[in-house]
């Protein structure tokens, strides 16, 4: 057990993960390997598919035109040199010797067959240069239609060279690809064998990491599992054991719930120890809060009254700046209207002046009709004297002469009288502008004093609101003091109401935490404990309320 403790969890699934991977490439090695000679193999017999077929259809070509050479020598023979079917014959001769020599350079550009004697293709090629070359002149001398050179070359050691040569090819190529298959099978059952090696190792290495697995990682848990179940169903009591010499992440845990278990032992027995001492506290915080709530509302009753005088005072000092304030805006409404008034007279002035430039005007005017008026009479009069020379032919004329004077004297008149009245309105206007200019100095000195009153209603006024402010700052820090009274009352029965819940609470928790089962050596050391130290600082607590309540009270 202890060697399995020793092994980490992190290490074991890192080992297992590397493992795991290294069986992987290992596979694939293998893999990529058979791939590899199978690509290799098919590269090869590939290649010598190739070769084959160039060099059969080489041979085929070749016995091809040594078939129409036959073919000529026959027709030569049955309808002499004359027959027209001997140069087609020769023509199709030449071209399978082209096309032979065609595919015997594409069998000889080809890659080597690997494992074929260089010695064999060297004596092919010599026996199919030589048997070509026969082909040839034996075309040539078909094409000259010569029976009896026909009959003279005789090129059949040669095609029988070449057909061996071609044989012992083929039986070398075949002999190679019965060499590749045996080896390729070869390979396959080799690969089958590794295959079920690695197999057979993984199954193992599977079936030894669940064991391991087992131990580090699942028995543990189990076990921690069980002790969790114990401390969830409030059982202490149960011993954790741990190895201290384990290293890996289960003991670890082990350990960690082993602390965990005797903290909650050592928390526990200090609720437990804590409980009287707490409820016992809670009870005269309660009485003491009580006693406060009862001064803090009498304090806040006080401050009330307090605060309604001071919201009489401050609606007093209100009007009275309101009323200064109403005051103020009629006198700046007087100094404005006696501004207006002034603007007025200043108006009525400039029309006096107005009036008095027209009159001037006017009396020029009349100036002017009182001088066209005498030249008329002097014209009319030139007229009437003209009139008594012309005699009898003048009468009518010189009466309309004498009606013009007339009218002329009657204008002239007229004239003096309108500068008569011109010159009364004159001295009137005169006289009105004088009295305006008394009526705007007059206005002028109104306006002076209503701005005077205006500013004396202003700094009235303005000590009125100020006088307010005042009285409503210390009416707002009264009713804030009342509020803060207020909150501090409300503040003092929820700390009763909550110390009240502490209470309960307290009994609850007591009763809450009598459901762990505790060692005997654990109750001891909770029985141990005493209330001394919350006894010695309540005193102190009740001698600070003491303090508050005079200061309430001095206050």
């Amino acid at each position: 057990m202890s060697v399995f403790n020793r092994i980490k969890t992190s290490s074991f699934l890192l080992c297992s993960i590397v493992a795991f991977g290294a069986l992987q490439l290992i596979a694939g090695a293998l893999f990529l390997s058979s791939l590899s000679d199978n690509k290799d193999s098919f590269e090869t017999a590939s290649s010598a598919n190739d070769k084959v077929m160039a060099l059969t259809n080489a041979w085929y070509a070749l016995n091809a035109a040594r078939a129409d050479s036959n073919r000529v020598l026959i027709w030569l023979q049955k309808d002499g040199p004359s027959s027209s079917k001997i140069e087609g014959m020769v023509q199709h001769g030449k071209e399978q010797i082209a096309l032979a020599d065609r595919w015997f350079k594409e069998y000889q550009s080809g890659p080597a067959i690997p494992g074929l004697d260089p010695a064999l293709n060297d004596r092919l090629a010599a026996t199919y240069q030589v048997y070509s070359t026969q082909l040839s002149t034996l075309i040539g001398i078909a094409a000259n239609r010569d029976m009896p050179g026909l009959f003279g070359l005789n090129i059949a050691n040669d095609q029988l060279a070449m057909e061996a040569d071609y044989n012992h090819w083929r039986d070398a190529i075949s002999k190679l690809s019965k060499q590749a298959s045996t080896r390729s099978n070869q390979a396959f059952a080799t690969m089958l064998w590794l295959l079920g090696s690695i197999l057979l190792i993984v199954v193992f290495f599977i079936g030894l990491c669940w064991r391991v697995m087992s131990r580090v990682l699942i028995q543990p848990l189990n076990l921690a599992l069980g002790h969790i179940r114990a401390i969830e169903q409030g059982d202490l009591t149960q011993p954790i054991e741990i190895d201290r010499s384990a290293r890996n992440e289960m003991a670890r845990l082990l350990a960690g719930l082993h602390g965990m278990q005797l903290a909650l032992v050592k928390t526990v027995g200090n609720v437990r120890a804590s409980s009287d001492s707490i409820l016992t506290g809670v009870s005269e915080i309660a009485a003491g809060n009580n006693d406060l709530s009862s001064r803090t509302e009498q304090q806040a009753a006080s401050l009330e009254q307090t605060a309604a005088s001071m919201e009489q005072i401050t609606a007093t000092v209100k009007q009275n700046a309101d009323n200064s304030h109403q005051a103020a805006k009629l006198a700046l409404s007087a100094a404005e209207t006696a501004e207006k008034g002034g603007e007025i007279v200043d108006g009525v002035i400039k029309t006096i002046f107005g009036l008095e430039e027209s009159s001037k005007k006017i009396a020029e005017i009349t100036g002017v009709i009182e001088s066209i008026a005498f030249q008329t009479n002097i014209l009319a009069l030139n007229a009437a004297v003209e009139a008594a020379r012309a005699g009898e032919n003048g009468r009518g004329f010189a009466v309309v002469a004498g009606e013009v004077r007339n009218l002329a004297q009657r204008s002239a008149v007229a004239a003096k009288d309108i500068n008569t009245l011109i010159a009364e309105s004159s001295a009137r206007v005169q006289n009105g502008s004088k009295l305006a200019g008394q009526a705007e100095d007059s206005m002028q000195a109104i306006v002076v004093s209503v701005k005077q009153v205006r500013d004396i209603m202003d700094e009235i006024s303005s000590a009125s609101d100020e006088q307010s402010k005042g009285i409503s700052q210390v009416g707002l820090a009264v009713s804030e003091l009342d509020r803060v009274t207020q909150q501090n009352a409300a503040l003092v029965e929820e700390a009763s109401s909550a110390a009240q819940s502490l209470e309960a609470q307290a009994a609850h928790l007591n009763s809450a935490v009598a459901v762990f089962r505790l060692t005997q050596e654990a109750e001891r050391k909770a029985v141990s404990v005493k209330s001394a130290p919350l006894r010695a600082v309540r005193k102190p607590a009740m001698a600070v309320a003491s303090n508050t309540s005079e200061n309430w009270e001095a206050f």
